[in-house]
C-alpha cells in the first residue's frame, strides 16, 4: 500500500522538478514561440494544481479516496502522454493543465488512504516514507531529466511518467481499499476559481517586473487582481459550510505552524531547484544535459535522511527534527553565498547541497505530517489537499521570485546569484522558527485532539 502511494506520489513530484532542465530544449523546438507563452508550459502545471487540490481533498472524502486517486492517476497519465506527444506549443499547455488536474486528484486521496490505514503512533512514519520519496523525485528530477534530455530529447522527460501511472493504477487498484468520510460535502467551485486567480496573477506580476518595470499597469493589475481575488476568497470561505480554504483548520496553533513552515521552506526549495541549475549552466557553463548531476549531493542526502525524519519525529517530536533541518538549509544556502564561485569551488559546492539535502529531506516529510497531527480523521483529506496547496503556491512564488532575481541575468559571475542565496538562507530560518511552534510532543500519542 505504501509503495504504491509513494510511486504515485515519486511520479508526480518527479515531472516538475525535471521539467526544470527540460524547459531550454523545449523553447529550441518552439523557436517562433514567445518566452512569455511558452514559460506557461511550467506555471500552468503549479496553478492548476494549486487551485484544485483542496476541492481534490474534499471530492476524495465524500466520493472515495481509492476512486479519486484512480481517476486521477488515469488523467494524470493521459496528460503526460498527450504532452509528450504535443505538436505544438498550445497543445503542449492545454495537455500540462489536464495533467496537472490528474496531479491535484492523487495528491490528496492517497495521503488520505495512507492516514486512514496506520494509526497515529506509526502515521508519521508512513507519512515520512511517502513523503519522503515524493521529496527524493523532485531532488532526483534534474538529474533524471538531464539523462532522458542525453538520450532520447525533451519528449522522453514528459512521456516516462507513463509507464510510472500504469504501475500506480494496476497497484493501486489491488492494494488499496475504499474509504469514505458521509458527511463530506463537496467544495466551493467559485472559491478555488479565485484561488487561481489569485495565485497566477502574483506568480504573473513577479516574474514580469523585471522585464517590464514594476510600475508597469500589467505588473500593477496583476497584483491588484491577485489581491482582489485572495481578499474575494477569505470572505467567501467565511460564509460557505464548506469552503476551498477552511478556515477551522487555520484556529489550531500547531497546523498554523506547520503551514507556516510549508509556504516558507517550499519557497526556498523550489527557488533552490531553479537557482542550482541556473547557476550550473550560467556561471559554469555545463550544458543542460549535465546539469542536473550537480544536484545528487542534495538527492542523496535528502533520500537518507527523509526515512529517518518520520521515525525520529514519531519518538522525538516533529520540532526536533524541524528546526535542525531548515538550519541545515540555511547553512548551505550561506555556504553558496559566500564561497562557491568558479568550478575549482566544487568541494564546497557539494558541502552546501549535502546541508540543503538534509533539511529537505528531514522538513518536507515533516511538516506533511505534523501538520495532520491536530486533525481529526474526517477532516485528513481536506487538512493534507490544505498543506498541500500551501506548499505548491509557495513553490510557484518561489519559482517566480527566483526568475526575478537571477532569470534575466546576463551576466556569468557568481556574485550575481546572491540575493537569490540570501532569499533562500531568510525563507529556511523563518522556516525553523516556525518549526518550533511545532511541538507535537504535546498531544497524545494515539487520539489527536478533533479540530471541529
Amino acid at each position: 500500500m505504501l509503495a504504491v502511494a509513494s510511486v504515485a506520489g515519486f511520479a508526480g513530484a518527479l515531472d516538475l522538478s525535471m521539467l526544470f532542465v527540460a524547459y531550454p530544449a523545449i523553447a529550441d523546438a518552439f523557436p517562433d514561440t514567445s518566452p512569455a507563452l511558452l514559460s506557461w508550459v511550467v506555471t500552468v502545471y503549479s496553478i492548476v494544481l494549486a487551485a484544485l487540490l483542496i476541492p481534490s481533498g474534499r471530492l476524495a472524502d465524500r466520493l472515495g479516496r481509492r476512486r479519486v486517486f484512480l481517476t486521477g492517476i488515469a488523467v494524470f497519465g493521459v496528460g503526460a502522454l498527450a504532452s509528450g506527444l504535443a505538436p505544438g506549443p498550445l497543445w503542449l499547455i492545454a495537455a500540462r493543465a489536464g495533467q496537472a488536474v490528474g496531479g491535484a486528484l492523487i495528491l490528496p486521496a492517497s495521503m488520505g488512504i495512507l492516514l486512514t490505514e496506520f494509526p497515529d503512533s506509526r502515521r508519521g512514519t508512513a507519512i515520512g516514507a511517502w513523503g519522503g520519496v515524493g521529496g527524493l523525485a523532485t531532488v532526483a528530477g534534474p538529474a533524471i531529466g538531464s539523462a532522458l534530455l542525453a538520450a532520447g530529447g525533451w519528449r522522453w522527460v514528459l512521456l516516462v511518467n507513463v509507464p510510472l501511472a500504469l504501475v500506480a493504477f494496476v497497484g493501486g487498484s489491488r492494494a488499496f481499499r475504499e474509504s469514505t468520510d458521509p458527511g463530506a460535502r463537496l467544495t466551493d467551485v467559485a472559491g478555488s476559481a479565485m484561488l487561481a486567480v489569485a495565485v497566477a496573477g502574483l506568480a504573473l506580476g513577479i516574474t514580469q517586473g523585471p522585464e517590464r518595470g514594476w510600475a508597469d499597469p500589467v505588473v500593477l493589475g496583476s497584483g491588484a487582481v491577485a489581491v482582489g481575488a485572495a481578499l474575494a476568497l477569505v470572505r467567501r470561505s467565511r460564509r460557505q459550510p464548506d469552503p476551498v480554504l477552511d478556515l477551522e483548520l487555520l484556529g489550531d496553533p500547531l497546523f498554523r505552524a506547520a503551514n507556516l513552515v510549508a509556504f516558507t521552506f517550499s519557497a526556498a526549495f523550489f527557488a533552490m531547484f531553479f537557482g542550482v541549475v541556473l547557476f550550473v549552466t550560467e556561471v559554469w557553463h555545463e550544458p543542460h544535459s549535465r546539469a542536473g548531476l550537480y544536484v545528487i549531493p542534495a538527492q542523496v542526502t535528502a533520500a537518507t535522511t527523509s526515512f529517518l525524519s518520520g521515525k525520529l519525529a514519531d519518538r522525538r517530536g516533529h520540532r526536533r527534527v524541524m528546526v535542525p533541518g531548515a538550519l541545515a538549509f540555511a547553512a548551505g544556502s550561506l555556504v553558496l553565498l559566500v564561497a562557491v564561485e568558479g568550478t575549482d569551488t566544487l568541494g564546497v559546492w557539494i558541502v552546501a547541497l549535502v546541508l540543503m539535502g538534509a533539511g529537505i529531506g528531514t522538513v518536507f516529510p515533516s511538516f506533511q505530517s505534523g501538520a495532520v497531527h491536530a486533525v481529526a480523521s474526517t477532516k485528513f483529506g481536506i487538512a493534507a489537499a490544505t498543506t498541500q496547496t500551501n506548499s505548491r503556491v509557495a513553490g510557484t512564488l518561489g519559482v517566480a521570485a527566483a526568475v526575478a532575481l537571477v532569470g534575466s541575468a546576463t551576466t556569468d559571475e557568481a556574485g550575481s546569484f546572491d540575493a537569490l542565496w540570501v532569499l533562500l538562507a531568510g525563507l529556511a530560518v523563518v522556516s525553523a522558527a516556525a518549526s518550533w511552534r511545532v511541538d507535537t510532543r504535546a498531544r497524545h500519542p494515539d487520539v489527536a485532539p478533533a479540530i471541529p
